[in-house]
Parts: C-alpha cells; structure tokens; sequence
C-alpha cells in the first residue's frame, strides 16, 4: 500500500499564495483558526473558499486587507463598517459596491482620497 505523505504546513501555505482553491484540499490537522487566517493573509481570495462557519467578520477584514478586490465577493453581512473602510481606503471606486445606508462619511472621503471618480458614489445627503 502506498501512504501519501502530507506537505509540511508552509509548504501549503506557499501554495495557496497563488491558487485559492488548494484550500479545499488541506488536511484536517490544518482547519484551524491560525492556519485559515494565515492562508487568507496570503491570498484573500481564499476567504470566498472557506468553509461557512469560518467565513467571519475578522476573517473578511484579513482578505480586503491582503486584496480589495475580493470585497465585491463578500455577502451583505459580511460588510462591516471596517471591511468596508479598508476596501475604499485601497479601491475608493468599491464605494459603488457599498449598500447607501453604509457610507458613512469616512469611508465616503476616504474613497474619494483613494480616487476622486468615486465621488459620484457619494450619496446626495452626504455632500
């Protein structure tokens, strides 16, 4: 019989760096609160592969974090007003993807900052 040996700890890590999927695959010694938020530090498009239970608010925050461009992947709930902050701090044109009642006006100078174009996600009131 032939036992796969697994691949050390870093080793997968280095791998998830560069696909997300290989999530999926680690072993179950490895599905844990460290390992998922070092994978997403790494790639934050890992986030949207973990399983649900794993998919929190802090975690959310690691992948905007680590890349904005998976905020337009997030669930509602998922959105608070920190992810959100982050994610136009880096993108300000992400303030389209934000819900009105969630541009506070923060996030909507900090958008604006990050690129002037996103002053037309402004809400009206705000101005």
């Amino acid at each position: 019989m032939n036992a796969q040996k697994t691949l050390p700890a870093a080793s997968i890590l280095a791998i998830i760096a560069v696909r997300s999927d290989a999530v999926k695959d680690i072993p179950e010694e490895l599905k844990t609160p460290e390992f998922y938020r070092e994978a997403v530090r790494r790639n934050g498009f890992v986030f949207r592969r973990l399983p649900e239970e794993w998919q929190t608010p802090e975690l959310a925050l690691e992948a905007v974090r680590e890349t904005s461009r998976v905020f337009g992947y997030l669930l509602p709930e998922q959105k608070t007003p920190e992810v959100v902050l982050e994610a136009v701090r880096q993108d300000g044109m992400l303030l389209a993807l934000v819900p009105d009642e969630m541009k506070t006006p923060e996030a909507c100078m900090a958008a604006v900052e990050n690129n002037p174009a996103a002053a037309k996600y402004v809400p009206h009131g705000m101005i």
